[in-house]
């Protein structure tokens, strides 16, 4: 498994290579691979040349930007189901009335499944055993 450069790493290229040391000689100091150095060196050289603050705060966006994106992230939905939830509805009553009552556009993407798995843990939901929360066609144990 590989690990990102920490800043302090990126502080210590930084250095190495404005002394001009070559970049198996950075690498051999690092502990890293020599390729880590050259992809390092020309994905975050800027037209000031390489800077390590900057090119944390480009890793840290870099890494923020390919996570997941939560399902219920969007806060009217959210309350939407939980109220729905603690009336007892199961995931496919909330998204059959979600169908009939919103446009095409607005339930993209939102199907039984999709509400079951962005569900908080059933105990955060007051007065909602996990029993209630079944999907209609399949077997319950």
């Amino acid at each position: 498994m590989w690990n990102h450069l920490t800043f302090q790493e990126r502080e210590a290229l930084y250095r190495l290579n404005k002394a001009k040391r070559p970049k198996a000689e950075i690498a051999a100091t690092l502990g890293r691979d020599r390729s880590t150095i050259y992809r390092e060196l020309r994905g975050n050289t800027g037209g000031r040349g390489y800077r390590p603050k900057q090119a944390q705060r480009e890793a840290n966006q870099r890494r923020l930007r390919c996570r997941r994106k939560t399902k219920m992230s969007n806060p009217k939905l959210k309350k939407y189901v939980t109220a729905a939830l603690e009336k007892k509805w199961s995931p496919d009553e909330i998204a059959g009335r979600d169908r009939r009552t919103r446009s095409p556009d607005e339930i993209a993407g939102r199907d039984r499944r999709t509400i079951a798995a962005g569900l908080p843990p059933a105990a955060r939901l007051p007065g909602i055993a996990p029993d209630d929360l079944h999907l209609a066609g399949e077997r319950s144990i």
